[in-house]
């Protein structure tokens, strides 16, 4: 489980995301900070500058993701060993998101809090 170290997402939060993973009905759980339906849930900054970037990783991967730039990313450790990472800067979770897409992993949404 991945979580930015500022106080942005709740850690309480981290128990509900896994669970999708631990039924076996995903490989990877991305917390979408979009998935209420309120995007005023994040300001209106961040909220464009998530679009742009998750936008792309959908149209080559073939994904529907609403949040690719999310704190809270979970996935089977068994399975990053088949991810091989160059990026270790801004462009890592579209190159994981992109790798991850391409081995054929099941993706899983699930809304998480945001308080900016």
């Amino acid at each position: 489980m991945s979580s930015d170290a500022d106080p942005e997402y709740a850690p309480e939060e981290i128990p509900r995301l896994v669970e999708p993973l631990l039924r076996l009905e995903a490989d990877v759980l991305y917390g979408t900070r979009l998935g209420r339906g309120d995007r005023q849930q994040s300001p209106r900054e961040r909220f464009f500058a998530n679009q742009a970037p998750t936008w792309f990783s959908n149209r080559f991967t073939g994904l529907s993701l609403t949040d690719m730039g999310t704190g809270h990313e979970a996935f089977h450790s068994e399975l990053i060993n088949e991810v091989n990472l160059c990026d270790d800067r801004l462009g890592f979770e579209p190159e994981l998101t992109t790798r991850m897409a391409k081995l054929g992993w099941r993706f899983a949404e699930l809304p998480v809090s945001d308080t900016p």
